[in-house]
């Protein structure tokens, strides 16, 4: 059936268009057949999904009991009242302290440590002290880091004024290290 169709007969042309006709019903059943076995497995897949669903939920959810049930037996554990006053009084303790309030209403910055190891630097300002008057400190503490050691670093540095000029001289005091 290699011959051209414009040389077969209106005969061999009927019967070619039949046949294709089969081939065609037959491929077309096919595709139905592997149709309907893919929308079984995809129902499959997608029930096996959901019980998966399911036993995730079960396994990663939360597991605790919230619904009491009423077949479920009581225990007889419950104290009498005069049982339980006797474990309070057990139970019971006086407890006393004595709260500090800071002064201002600032909290400022929490205390240091007292059992760290404290390392004082005197620092005066530059310039001739004599003929002044030391007036305070300006105290500046901070926390430094030896490799395996905390320790606090106290700079104390020492307030000047002159004596000749006391309310109308400036203050002198030494600056604080870089850090």
């Amino acid at each position: 059936m290699n011959q051209p169709l414009d040389q077969l007969t209106k005969t061999e042309l009927i019967a070619l268009l039949g046949m294709k006709q089969r081939e065609l019903e037959s491929k077309e059943k096919a595709i139905q057949s592997k149709d309907q076995a893919i929308e079984s497995k995809d129902r499959r897949i997608e029930d096996l999904e959901g019980i998966i669903a399911k036993f995730q939920r079960t396994l990663f959810g939360q597991k605790r009991e919230r619904f009491e049930s009423s077949d479920q037996l009581s225990l007889p554990f419950e104290a009498t009242a005069e049982q339980q006053q006797a474990m309070e009084l057990e139970l019971t303790e006086k407890v006393e302290y004595v709260r500090r309030k800071s002064g201002s209403s600032h909290p400022g910055r929490t205390k240091l440590p007292e059992h760290l190891p404290v390392e004082e630097i005197e620092l005066y300002p530059e310039g001739n002290l004599e003929e002044m008057t030391c007036i305070g400190k300006e105290i500046t503490e901070e926390l430094d880091y030896k490799p395996a050691q905390f320790i606090i670093r106290r700079y104390i540095r020492y307030k000047y004024v002159s004596k000749a000029e006391e309310g109308k001289s400036p203050i002198t005091i030494a600056p604080l290290p870089s850090r």
